[in-house]
């Protein structure tokens, strides 16, 4: 695949902490993973690690930010750090007071008053930011999805049962993840589904259709 400079910020290891999590409340077993399950896992780690690092929408860390594990029982998960690309809030609010906020001011290393009352331009700059980043995120959703349609099938060692999990540890410093109250996106897909799909018996749509979306 084609590799172009990196343009992401690291951002905090949430993911680590986040399969610890996973590895107690889903099924688990101490079963070996076998030789091939696991180069498939690094295959498809590496390879959502490029769509994301490539992405126009979502801002991770370069190299390989998606980690994989297998649970037994359950299926393999792959989870990373993401925020969106575009501006992040310049600043946090300190307090209210009437019809504005003390502000502390990253580039001028003070606090200042910002008023609630917005023009009629300001309102507008922001219904266009938010639009924005609306389209942002869901095209970023898209695009793990697709990763999902396209490559998970790979992991051929999987059970027909089992799932494919992608687990997005949202980043809580993004104003547009504060603002929609955000924190982690999970879409995944039935091993069955996916292999039906690369032997061609399930068509694209109907596969699409079929992944779980959850947000929270």
């Amino acid at each position: 695949m084609h590799h172009r400079s990196p343009r992401g910020v690291r951002l905090p290891a949430a993911a680590g902490a986040l399969l610890l999590a996973l590895a107690w409340v889903l099924p688990a077993g101490a079963a070996e993973i076998s030789a091939k399950l696991q180069k498939q896992i690094k295959l498809i780690e590496q390879v959502i690690s490029e769509v994301i690092v490539e992405s126009p929408n979502w801002l991770v860390s370069s190299g390989g930010p998606v980690t994989g594990t297998y649970l037994e029982g359950y299926g393999a998960v792959f989870s990373f750090d993401a925020s969106l690309v575009g501006s992040k809030s310049s600043g946090t609010s300190w307090g209210k007071l009437g019809k504005g906020f003390i502000v502390w001011d990253d580039k001028k290393e003070k606090f200042t008053f910002e008023s609630d009352e917005k023009t009629d331009e300001e309102e507008s700059l922001r219904d266009r930011k938010d639009k924005r980043e609306d389209r942002r995120y869901e095209r970023g959703k898209e695009e793990l999805a697709e990763a999902l349609i396209d490559y998970a099938d790979a992991l051929s060692e999987l059970a027909d049962e089992e799932w494919v999990v992608l687990v997005v540890a949202l980043d809580e410093d993004h104003d547009y993840f504060q603002e929609q109250d955000l924190h982690r996106l999970i879409l995944k897909a039935k091993v069955g589904d996916l292999k039906r799909h690369a032997a061609g018996s399930l068509a694209d749509s109907e596969l699409a259709s079929r992944i779980a979306v959850e947000q929270y």
